[in-house]
């Protein structure tokens, strides 16, 4: 939410990566260190505020740590389809062609779509409720201005409140009015440089990031939305050390029945005289 937006271009948050490396954090036990020399994109990460899986709908955390190396895996599933259709409408954006859907008024679409704010006609938010009523869906024109996602939702919700002490036609859709917004439909996967190749440290571990990527679907037709998100990241050692087990200074052995508490045999070997040395014979 805090990364700077791209001025004319397309901006996508959704909060999958977030939940991705908040799952690192529990993985590593809440031992993740940062430091001055860690990059900008991964103190994003840390910093953003918690996640409440509950908040995300469709949402699923999938962790795993191998061998000096852990992995997560953060999806978010959502279908919103709307109560009624919207009827299919030519239109144009910019200087382009492109497929819209809305209405003029009528009274089917009335209980489900409201102007939550209205200043003029580059300036207004419309919201749908679909047939999950617990969620809505904003349409927000006239926020391009902003640096960034956090910015530009304050902004939005102050004008909402707003709105509330103007004038009662700014938000009721009346007859003669209209709506539209054109059709959208992707499906994006992305490595991600900024996260990827960077270091953090847990504990007295250093990790280095091996695998950041992060894809985006969505579609919105007259019918409804479907989105789709899901985030990868890969973290590996820097460095395992090599193990080297002999036993060359005192040691014990232990035999016992793994589903037992009680050994039936043990013994602590501190010199040779029981060993097999290199001039004897098997004793079996």
């Amino acid at each position: 939410m805090s990364d700077p937006l791209v001025p004319g271009a397309n901006n996508i948050y959704i909060p999958t990566m977030e939940m991705a490396w908040q799952q690192l954090d529990i993985l590593l036990h809440h031992n993740i260190r940062l430091t001055n020399k860690t990059a900008a994109a991964i103190k994003a990460l840390a910093y953003s505020p918690l996640i409440i899986p509950d908040n995300i709908p469709g949402s699923e955390v999938e962790a795993s740590a191998e061998n000096g190396e852990v992995n997560v895996k953060a999806t978010m599933y959502a279908e919103l389809p709307f109560k009624h259709s919207f009827d299919t409408i030519q239109g144009s954006f910019g200087n382009k062609k492109v497929k819209y859907f809305g209405i003029t008024y009528s009274y089917e679409y009335r209980d489900y779509i409201d102007i939550l704010s209205y200043k003029d006609e580059k300036h207004f938010i419309v919201s749908i409720t679909p047939q999950d009523t617990s969620k809505e869906i904003l349409f927000c024109m006239g926020y391009n201005q902003f640096h960034d996602f956090n910015k530009l939702y304050k902004s939005v919700n102050i004008d909402i409140a707003d709105a509330k002490k103007k004038e009662s036609w700014r938000t009721s859709f009346m007859e003669n009015d209209g709506f539209s917004a054109p059709k959208i439909n992707f499906d994006l996967t992305q490595q991600l440089s900024s996260v990827q190749g960077q270091q953090f440290r847990a504990g007295k571990e250093t990790y280095t990031i091996t695998n950041a990527s992060l894809r985006n679907a969505f579609l919105l037709t007259e019918k409804g939305a479907t989105v789709f998100n899901e985030a990868d990241m890969m973290a590996a050692l820097d460095s395992i050390p090599v193990k080297r087990m002999i036993f060359d200074s005192p040691y014990t052995i232990i035999l016992r029945k793994k589903t037992s508490p009680q050994p039936f045999a043990m013994m602590t070997i501190a010199d040779t005289e029981l060993m097999t040395l290199s001039a004897n014979t098997d004793p079996f």
